[in-house]
C-alpha cells in the first residue's frame, strides 16, 4: 500500500494506491477479506459536533472478480451505523462472484442458494447504488432507501434447483438429479439482472434448456426472507429435447411417469411458467402449454409413431390435457384426447382407421407379418390409453368389420362379417381375446419372439404364462393342420413365420383333425419341447402312446422315438411316405417304433418293431430299413432294407427299373399258418393250415407300405408243410389262387376232380421263384399230397393277373407212384421232357398222368389237356 495521508482533529485527506494486497469489511460481507489486484483511492473525511464524513472523490478498483469505479459519501455518530450514498460502476464483472459480495443483511440462505444457483456468466455494464439510513438495510421498508445492482448479462448459467439444496446424504445420487427436484438449467442466458432491497430478477432474457429456446424469459426472487423462484417465457423447442426435459425434470415424477418412455421428433412452440420454493422445491408449481407442429411421436416401440401430429398440449404440477391429430396412423386418421388429472390418472382416448396394407407395412410389425399378410380391406378401431401404477396401459377395441381374413378356420372371416378383439398392452404383456374367446393369448411385452401363452378355441384353458417360450393349448371340434401349413407356405408369409419361435408346450383337444390329408379323430395330445427335443402323450382313434422327436437341424437329421398302444397306417398314407425323399434331408427322421395293436391298410397285426435311419450316399439320399418285424398269431415278418432315391441300385443287388424311388427289402416270413394269414389279409376261405417259411428279397417302385405289383423284382423261395386249399374264387387270391387249381374242374371234366373242387389237401408245397417288374416264375413249383403230387413250370403277371402255367398231375395210384414222381423231377429239365420220359417208363404211370397249360387271367383261366406223346391227336 503506497500513499499519502494528510490530518488534524477536524479532518484529512488520503490519496491510496494498493497492488496484489486485500481489504477487510467483516462487518459488511462474509469473505474476512476480499483481494485486489488494484485500488487508487482519493479519500477526504472531516469530524464536526460528534459527527464524522466520509467521501471518496476517486475511487478505482480491480480483482479477479471484477473491475471498475465509485463514488460514496458515508457519515456516522458513535452508536449510529451512518448513512451511506454510493454509485458504482464495473465494465468487468463474473456472475459467479456475485454471492461474495453481497452485504451480510442479505440472509446466508439466499447467498448460499445464488453461490450454487449462478453457475456463469458475464458483464460488461455493472452498475450499484446504495441510498440510505444503514439501520435500515437492505431497505425492504418503502421510503427507507435504495439498494440496487444492475447488470446486463451474457453467457450466463443459472441452475434453479441446485443439487446442494438437495435433503444431506443425497446430493450426489444420479437418481435424484431425475426424481428429487433438480430442475435442468438455464444456459446462455443473456439479459438484465438486478438485485434490489428484498429480492433479484432476471428479466428481457434470453436462454437455452437443452435444445429449446426461451425468449422473453423472467426470474424473480421478490422476497429473500421467503425465496420462492419464478420463472416465466416463451420456447421454441425440438419435441426430443422437450421430453428430455420432462424426464430430467421433476415433471417426470409430477406426472407419474406417464410420458417417460414417448420419444419425439419435430418443432414445438408454447410458454412455461415455474414456482419453485426454495426451501420446499416438493411444492413446486409448474403450468404451460405446448403447441404440437406437424409432429413425429412415438409412444410405444411396439407400435408405429404417430407422425403428422398438430393439436395442443396443456399441463402443471398436477397433469395435463391433450387434443390433437397425427395425419397419417396406420392408413388413417387418428384423433386423441384426454389426460390425467388429480384424483383422476391418465387416460387418453384414441380413433383411427387401419388398414391392412399400412399394418403389413410398418416395420414394427413384421414379426406380425404372416398373419398380416391375411388380411384385406380396412376397420375402425378406438383405443384407450391409460395409467396404472406408474406404467401406461393401452386397450385396443374393434369389432373388425371391413376388414377380411384369409387364415385357415377358426380364424376366417368375409369382410362384412363382426369378430370382436380387444388387445390390452402393458409394460410386461400383451392380452388378446379374439372373437370373444375364441383365440386368447398372454405375451410378453419386449420379449424376443414369442413368449406367453396362447388358447385356440373357447374350451381350450389358457395355459400358465411362466417361463421361457409360447405355450399352446388347442381345443377345437375341427382343425384342418393342412390348411395351416399351406398358409405358413405362402409366399410372402414364410420369413415371418421362420422368424417365429417354435411353441415350449402344445396341448390338443380335435374331434377331427386333418394332417397330409389323412382325417385323425378325438386327437389327445399334450407334448413340450426342451431345445430341440419333443417329448408328446398322444392318444387318438389312429395312434395313441408316448412319441420323442428329436428336430434335425443343417444337415443333421432328426429322430423319432415311439412306444405306442395303437397305430392305425390307412391306406392313405402312402402318399405322404412318397412324399418324404422330397423333403431336405434333415427333415426325414430316423425311426425307433415299437407298437401294439397295428392295423396296416386294414390288416390287424399285434406288434411291430420298425428302425430306420436316412443318409446322404454320394448325392443320393438313403432312408435305410435298419429292422422290420410284424407278428401276428399266424406269421411274423422280419426284414431289413433301404428306400433310395434316383433310382439306385440296391444294396441286395436286385434288379429294377430305373426310377427316382425305389424299396429293396431283404425278408423272411416264418408262417404258423398259412390259412390264417391269408384271411387276416383279405383273402378269407382260400387256404387252411399250412406252416413253413417263405424267404427272399424284393423290390418295387413307390412306397415302402405299398407293394406295386408292375414293377415288383426279386426271388424268394416258399417251402410250406401240411395244409388243404379251400374252395374260393381264384381271382380274388393273386397268385395263390391259381395255385389251388380249384377252377381246373370248372373247365374239364377230370377223373380226379373230386382231388381239387372240394379243396386240395397237400403235406408239402414249395417253390422257388423269380420276379422280374411284377411277373413271377417259377421251374419247380410241387404240391405233395396224400392224393396227387402236382407241378407247375410257368409265369403269372401279378399286374395283369395273368398266368402262363404248365402244370402235370400225378394221381397217387399206390404207395409209390405219386412219391416216385416227387422224386423224379429235375427242375432244368422242365415238365414236358420229364412227363414223355416218366410215361414211357411207367405204363402204369401214362394212364393216369395228365397235363395241361393254363393260360388266360385268373379269373377265368383257359385250361387245355396235354395229350400223351403217343395219343392220337
Amino acid at each position: 500500500l503506497d500513499g499519502s495521508v494528510q490530518a488534524d482533529q477536524a479532518g484529512g485527506s488520503a490519496q491510496l494506491a494498493m497492488r496484489d494486497g486485500s481489504l477487510a469489511l467483516p462487518t459488511v460481507f462474509e469473505a474476512p477479506s476480499i483481494p485486489l489486484q488494484r485500488l487508487d483511492a482519493q479519500l477526504n473525511w472531516s469530524h464536526l459536533g460528534g459527527s464524522w464524513n466520509l467521501q471518496s472523490t476517486r475511487l478505482q478498483l480491480a480483482n479477479a472478480d471484477a473491475a471498475g469505479s465509485a463514488s460514496v459519501r458515508y457519515a456516522w455518530q458513535p452508536g449510529h451505523p451512518g448513512r451511506i450514498d454510493l454509485d458504482a460502476r464495473l465494465s468487468r464483472a463474473d456472475a459467479r462472484a456475485v454471492p461474495r459480495y453481497l452485504p451480510l443483511a442479505i440472509p446466508a440462505a439466499t447467498r448460499d442458494y445464488l453461490r450454487s444457483a449462478i453457475a456463469a456468466g458475464q458483464s460488461s455494464d455493472v452498475r450499484a447504488s446504495v441510498h440510505g439510513d444503514l439501520a435500515e438495510f437492505p431497505f425492504t421498508r418503502p421510503g427507507s432507501g435504495s439498494f440496487e445492482i444492475t447488470a446486463r448479462v451474457s453467457g450466463g448459467v443459472f441452475n434453479a434447483a441446485p443439487r446442494s439444496m438437495l435433503p444431506h446424504g443425497r446430493q450426489a445420487s444420479v437418481a435424484d438429479v431425475h426424481d428429487n427436484a433438480l430442475w435442468p438449467e438455464f444456459s446462455a442466458i443473456s439479459g438484465v439482472l438486478e438485485f434490489s432491497g428484498s429480492g433479484m430478477s432476471v428479466r428481457d432474457a434470453s436462454a437455452r434448456v437443452y435444445g429449446a429456446r426461451l425468449q422473453r424469459v423472467t426470474l424473480t426472487l421478490p422476497d429473500y426472507a421467503h425465496p420462492t423462484l419464478a420463472a416465466d417465457g416463451q420456447f421454441s423447442v425440438d419435441a426430443g429435447d422437450a421430453l428430455r426435459y420432462l424426464r430430467d425434470s421433476p415433471l417426470d415424477t409430477m406426472l407419474d411417469h406417464a410420458l417417460s418412455d414417448v420419444q419425439g421428433r419435430g418443432a414445438l412452440s408454447g410458454s412455461l411458467r415455474l414456482k419453485l420454493p426454495l426451501d420446499h422445491l416438493a411444492q413446486s408449481r409448474v403450468q404451460g402449454r405446448v403447441q404440437l407442429l406437424d409432429d413425429t411421436i412415438d409412444y410405444a416401440r411396439w407400435l408405429p409413431p404417430l407422425s403428422g401430429v398438430r393439436g395442443s398440449v396443456g399441463f402443471d404440477e398436477r397433469g395435463f390435457t391433450l387434443d390433437a391429430d397425427a395425419r397419417d396412423f396406420l392408413g388413417g386418421t387418428l384423433h386423441i384426447a384426454g389426460g390425467m388429472a388429480p384424483q383422476h390418472p391418465l387416460r387418453l382416448l384414441v380413433g383411427t382407421t387401419v388398414s391392412a396394407a399400412a399394418l403389413r407395412a410398418a416395420p414394427r410389425l413384421q414379426r406380425a407379418a404372416p398373419w398380416l399378410g391375411a388380411l384385406r380391406g380396412s376397420t375402425r378401431v378406438a383405443a384407450t390409453i391409460a395409467l396404472a401404477g406408474g406404467a401406461p396401459q393401452v386397450t385396443v377395441t374393434s369389432d373388425l368389420r371391413g376388414l377380411a381374413s384369409t387364415l385357415p378356420a377358426p380364424l376366417a372371416k368375409t369382410a362384412g362379417s363382426t369378430l370382436p378383439l380387444r388387445v390390452d398392452v402393458d409394460a410386461q404383456r400383451w392380452h388378446v381375446d379374439l372373437g370373444g374367446g375364441l383365440l386368447r393369448a398372454s405375451l410378453q411385452a419386449d420379449a424376443p419372439g414369442l413368449r406367453g401363452a396362447v388358447a385356440l378355441g373357447r374350451a381350450a384353458a389358457l395355459p400358465a404364462a411362466d417361463g421361457d417360450g409360447l405355450r399352446l393349448a388347442v381345443a377345437l371340434p375341427v382343425l384342418d393342420v393342412d390348411a395351416w401349413r399351406s398358409f405358413a407356405d405362402t409366399p410372402g408369409s414364410s420369413a415371418g413365420a421362420g422368424a417365429s419361435t417354435p411353441p415350449q408346450a402344445l396341448t390338443l383337444h380335435v374331434q377331427r383333425l386333418t394332417l397330409t390329408g389323412r382325417r385323425f379323430d378325438d386327437v389327445v395330445l399334450a407334448a413340450t419341447r426342451s431345445g430341440a427335443l419333443w417329448q408328446a402323450q398322444l392318444s387318438s382313434r389312429e395312434l395313441a402312446g408316448q412319441i420323442d422327436w428329436r428336430v434335425g437341424a443343417g444337415s443333421t437329421p432328426g429322430s423319432v422315438t415311439a412306444r405306442l398302444s395303437r397305430l392305425i397306417v390307412p391306406r392313405s398314407a402312402d402318399t405322404d411316405v412318397e412324399r418324404m425323399l422330397d423333403e431336405p434331408l434333415h427333415s426325414i427322421p430316423a425311426l425307433d417304433v415299437s407298437a401294439d395293436d397295428v392295423e396296416l391298410h386294414g390288416h390287424r397285426f399285434d406288434h411291430l418293431d420298425l428302425q430306420a435311419t436316412n443318409r446322404r450316399v454320394g448325392k443320393l439320399i438313403e432312408w435305410r430299413l435298419n429292422r422290420l418285424r410284424l407278428s401276428s398269431p399266424e406269421a411274423t415278418l422280419s426284414g431289413s432294407g433301404d428306400w433310395t432315391a434316383d433310382g439306385a441300385q440296391s444294396s441286395a443287388g436286385v434288379p429294377t427299373r430305373d426310377s427316382p424311388r425305389r424299396f429293396a427289402l431283404g425278408f423272411k416270413l416264418d408262417i404258423a399258418d398259412a390259412g390264417g394269414l391269408l384271411a387276416r389279409l383279405g383273402k378269407p376261405g382260400l387256404l387252411r393250415g399250412g406252416a413253413g417259411v417263405m424267404q427272399g428279397t424284393v423290390a418295387w417302385l413307390g412306397s415302402p407300405l405299398s407293394p406295386d405289383y408292375a414293377s415288383l423284382s426279386g426271388q424268394f423261395k416258399l417251402d410250406l408243410g401240411k395244409g388243404q386249399f379251400l374252395k374260393a374264387d381264384p381271382g380274388l387270391a393273386k397268385l395263390l389262387g391259381v395255385l389251388s387249381l380249384q377252377s381246373l374242374p370248372r373247365r374239364l371234366l377230370f377223373n380226379f376232380s373230386d382231388l381239387f373242387e372240394s379243396g386240395f389237401a397237400f403235406d408239402h408245397a414249395g417253390a422257388d421263384v423269380e420276379l422280374y417288374d411284377g411277373v413271377a416264375t417259377t421251374h419247380n413249383f410241387s404240391m405233395r399230397g396224400p392224393a396227387a403230387t402236382v407241378f407247375i413250370d410257368g409265369s403269372a403277371d401279378l399286374a395283369a393277373e395273368t398266368q402262363d402255367l404248365y402244370v402235370v398231375v400225378v394221381p397217387e395210384i399206390n404207395a409209390g407212384s405219386a412219391s416216385l414222381a416227387y422224386a423224379l423231377i429235375n427242375p432244368a429239365v422242365g415238365l414236358g421232357t420229364f412227363v414223355a420220359q416218366l410215361i414211357a417208363r411207367k405204363p402204369l404211370m401214362k394212364a393216369f398222368t395228365y397235363g395241361y397249360r393254363v393260360t388266360g387271367t385268373w379269373a377265368k383261366p383257359d385250361v387245355h389237356a396235354l395229350q400223351h406223346p403217343d395219343t392220337p391227336h
